[in-house]
């Protein structure tokens, strides 16, 4: 069942209003530029990016895991292929994290976001780059689908700063905006993108896991973080295996 649990007593924020304005305006004239020239990217302006604010409302969207959301928030997305990762091991994990995060609700401070990064995030990601699973999206022209659905609906729903499609998972750095969500936006990605590539391999059935992972990022420091993480990522792969774009430095 879809739960939603409200944090924070709502006030009121000219700072959020302000960037969510920054956001929907330059997302927008940022697509049109794109589409008339790719030179002109990566758009720098990391300056106006907003981050978890503990004076705005974070909403809580709970399905087997849960998920956190505040509007105009930068988000660290990452979701994967069903087979990606072996179901024995997903299952006592999924458990254990589903326990933590119940007794550790965000926002986090430092020493437990550590933590979680370090017990969970990088679990999965070491368990992601043993290459389990069909590794599809090492196909181009797999890679195009997924590439393209995501940028479908840029400057419109939200405001992408870096993705890197690896052969088994997705990683997104993006701004939702207003009404927006994240759990909403990437199961229309994964939707759309599955009966393509489906349509395309000839095959019926489940090609992405259910869940998603979704980070809101404090601060400055932890975008620049992140952004490295995803340009880092795929370092050790031949060059034809994976896509990466950064669209804000």
């Amino acid at each position: 069942m879809d739960m939603a649990l409200l944090l924070v007593p709502a006030t009121s924020s000219h700072d959020t209003f302000f960037y969510k304005i920054i956001h929907e305006t330059f997302g927008r004239i940022r697509k049109k530029l794109y589409l008339a020239d790719t030179n002109l990217y990566p758009f720098q302006m990391s300056d106006f990016l907003h981050f978890v604010d503990t004076k705005v409302p974070i909403l809580i969207h709970a399905k087997k895991l849960p998920h956190w959301h505040q509007e105009s928030c930068v988000q660290f997305v990452t979701f994967r292929l069903s087979d990606a990762l072996p179901q024995s091991t997903l299952v006592a994990y999924d458990r254990f994290k589903t326990e933590w995060l119940r007794a550790h609700p965000k926002p986090w401070d430092e020493p437990t976001s550590h933590y979680y990064k370090e017990t969970f995030a990088n679990k999965i990601d070491r368990w992601l780059h043993a290459g389990h699973g069909s590794c599809i999206l090492q196909k181009p022209y797999i890679r195009a689908v997924v590439e393209n659905t995501i940028l479908k609906r840029n400057g419109e729903q939200y405001d992408l700063l870096a993705m890197v499609i690896m052969p088994n998972h997705v990683h997104v750095l993006m701004t939702p905006f207003g009404k927006y969500r994240v759990l909403q936006i990437v199961a229309e990605w994964k939707k759309w993108s599955a009966r393509r590539i489906n349509s395309i391999q000839g095959k019926r059935g489940t090609l992405w896991q259910n869940e998603c992972f979704d980070h809101m990022v404090r601060n400055h420091d932890e975008y620049k973080a992140t952004l490295n993480y995803i340009i880092q990522n795929p370092a050790n792969l031949p060059p034809d295996t994976y896509t990466l774009r950064v669209f804000y430095e």
